[in-house]
C-alpha cells in the first residue's frame, strides 16, 4: 500500500541496548575491569530521509557504520564518568551526521552503567546528552 507523505510524518531511527564492555569508573582501579554499559542512540529527523523512496543505504544513516563508530569512541581508552563517554559518542555521531549532510537530525544518546558500584541501585544509571 502506498501512503501519500504529508508535512505531519514523523520518522525516528532508533539503536537500541548496543552493549559494550569498558573501561569506565572514577578511580583506577574501578576502570581496570571492563564493565557492561548499554547504550540506546535516537536519530529524530526534521524530514524522512530519502530512502523511504529509494531503498538505498546512501540515503539514510548505516545504523552499522554508527554502531562501528561508537565502538571506536567508547573502547579506545578508559573513561572516568558516564557523562563524558556520553557527550564523547554524541560528538562523534554528531560530526558522522554533519559530514552525511543531516546536521537537521536531533541526535540523542543514553548511556546507562549497568552494574554501577553502588548499593542498592539495581537498574543501572544512565545519563543522556540530546541536540542537533
Amino acid at each position: 500500500m502506498n501512503h501519500n507523505l504529508s508535512t505531519n510524518n514523523s520518522s525516528v531511527l532508533s539503536i537500541l541496548d548496543l552493549r559494550l564492555l569498558v573501561h569506565l569508573g572514577n578511580s583506577i582501579a574501578e576502570q581496570l575491569e571492563a564493565q557492561e554499559i548499554s547504550i540506546d542512540i535516537t536519530f529524530s529527523f526534521n524530514a524522512p530521509p530519502n530512502a523511504i523512496h529509494t531503498d538505498d543505504l546512501a540515503d539514510t544513516i548505516c545504523y552499522f557504520h554508527a554502531t562501528e563508530l561508537i565502538r571506536d569512541i567508547a573502547c579506545k581508552k578508559p573513561f572516568k564518568l558516564i557523562e563524558h563517554l556520553t557527550v564523547s559518542i554524541y560528538n562523534g555521531l554528531h560530526e558522522y551526521l554533519i559530514n552525511k549532510e543531516r546536521a537537521d537530525v536531533l541526535l540523542k544518546v543514553v548511556l546507562t552503567k549497568l552494574h554501577p558500584p553502588v548499593p542498592g541501585v539495581h537498574g543501572g544509571v544512565s545519563f543522556s546528552y540530546s541536540g542537533f
